[in-house]
């Protein structure tokens, strides 16, 4: 058995380190060529009358023959984006939040969504969920045979990142300005993440209780964010919040080592990947109840 990762040449540094036994990197090119100014015309126009069928063709791309040329037996798309292909696949849509929170997605994006995942859900020949939770959505939603739709739950890599020694943790507490206890929300800041709801209830907690509890939130900060930091000023959090943003696997490790407990007030998710990994470190958790969380905390 031999196993292909299937990469950009410009982005494959980061799963580098991890790769052992018999497998190797494949390069992807993805290059498509313009077309002639006619063709191209001709194509506007068609697009124009059938815009259901140009948007597709727009959003589901083609192999550009990579896996083909490689002789490759199954190909595992491991998340929502994929590509068209003779080869037998596995696809991973990691949920259908679209569909239960439209209201958080431009109209653009979820078509978008809409259609790259229902056309590889329906050309795969199995499609992978990580609860049996959001199985039952798949099924449900885009009227799946049940015998196609599997389960395969995720686990936390945390094991595999450095570990810090407990200068590096002392310097990550004394960089970041750490108060002795904090919660933990690694997250990026989407509004589906709930940080606003969970600043409220700080504040709700402090107000009622007059018990400050401070909170330390890692991950990439996004459009959203700034919505996220006028609320915590509003709520008077600010000196009781950190946002530090993305931080290096041996950072996120620390945070884990060093939080009183992992708190995660998501509205939608189909896994909870900090869920996993505190449990492997043995830090308690505080979760919402939404989609798939449930199946996943027990």
């Amino acid at each position: 058995e031999e196993y292909l990762f299937l990469a950009h040449p410009d982005e494959d540094g980061w799963i580098r380190p991890y790769m052992k036994g018999p497998c190797r990197l494949l390069h992807s090119k993805l290059e498509y060529p313009g077309q002639p100014g006619a063709l191209r015309a001709l194509r506007r126009m068609a697009r124009e009358r059938t815009p259901f069928l140009s948007e597709r063709r727009r959003y589901v791309l083609g192999s550009d023959g990579t896996i083909e040329r490689a002789g490759v037996e199954v190909m595992h798309f491991t998340f929502q984006e994929a590509f068209l292909t003779e080869v037998p696949s596995i696809y991973q849509p990691h949920d259908l939040q679209h569909l239960h929170l439209p209201e958080l997605f431009s109209e653009r994006e979820w078509r978008r969504r809409e259609i790259v995942y229902r056309t590889h859900s329906e050309r795969a020949a199995l499609v992978i969920a990580m609860t049996s939770w959001g199985r039952r959505d798949l099924i449900d939603r885009y009227q799946l045979a049940p015998e196609k739709v599997g389960v395969v739950s995720w686990g936390s890599v945390l094991s595999e990142y450095p570990a810090p020694s407990p200068a590096e943790l002392s310097e990550l507490r004394s960089g970041l300005s750490l108060p002795e206890a904090f919660l933990l929300y690694p997250a990026q800041t989407w509004p589906h993440k709930n940080h606003l709801g969970l600043l409220d209830a700080l504040a709700l907690i402090r107000d009622r209780h007059g018990i400050e509890l401070p909170l330390v939130c890692p991950g990439q900060q996004n459009c959203f964010y700034p919505r996220i930091g006028e609320r915590s000023r509003e709520l008077g959090l600010e000196q009781t919040t950190w946002f530090p943003g993305f931080l290096s696997p041996s950072e996120l490790r620390g945070l884990y080592g060093l939080a009183r407990a992992l708190v995660f007030p998501s509205l939608f998710e189909g896994w909870g990947m900090p869920v996993t990994e505190a449990f492997s470190t043995g830090l308690p958790v505080a979760c919402s109840s939404a989609a798939g969380l449930p199946d996943l905390v027990g």
